[in-house]
C-alpha cells in the first residue's frame, strides 16, 4: 500500500465520522447555550425571545432546525449519520 492510498484511506474515514462528530459538537454548543442563559438571566427559555436574532433562544431553535433537516436529508438520501 503506497502512500496515496493510505491518504485516501484516511479522508475516507474522516469523511464517515464527520457527521457523528458534528452531532456531539451540536449537543455540546445547545448545552452551553441552555447553561449560559441559566446562569446569566435565571431562566433556560423565554418564548418572546425566540423571534430576536442572536438571542439565546434563536441560536438554540436555529441549532435544532438544522439537526431535524439535516436528519431529514441523511434518511432521504439513505445514507448513515
Amino acid at each position: 500500500m503506497n502512500l496515496e492510498d493510505m491518504l485516501k484511506k484516511a479522508k475516507s474515514e474522516l469523511l464517515k465520522k464527520q457527521p457523528k462528530r458534528l452531532n456531539i459538537w451540536t449537543a455540546i454548543i445547545i448545552m452551553l447555550i441552555l447553561i449560559d442563559e441559566w446562569v446569566k438571566e435565571g431562566y433556560i427559555l423565554n418564548p418572546s425571545e425566540f423571534t430576536k436574532p442572536l438571542s439565546h433562544e434563536f441560536l438554540l431553535i436555529s441549532f435544532c432546525l438544522n439537526q431535524i433537516f439535516r436528519k431529514k436529508e441523511v434518511v432521504e438520501n439513505g445514507n448513515n449519520g
